[in-house]
């Protein structure tokens, strides 16, 4: 999620560093993203924001 977040760069560009695949890390980030915002709450969502 960093990588891609924070520091910008595309599921292709992570992948190339982590030695994954870019859809096993567009999945890991949407994984990832889904279980923050139930963490957070509605509240304290960054919806729309990327």
């Amino acid at each position: 999620m960093v990588m891609i977040y924070l520091q910008g760069m595309n599921a292709p560009e992570a992948a190339a560093v982590l030695g994954m695949t870019s859809v096993t890390v567009r999945s890991t980030a949407r994984h990832s993203l889904r279980r923050l915002r139930e963490i957070l709450g509605p509240d304290r969502t960054m919806e729309g924001q990327r």
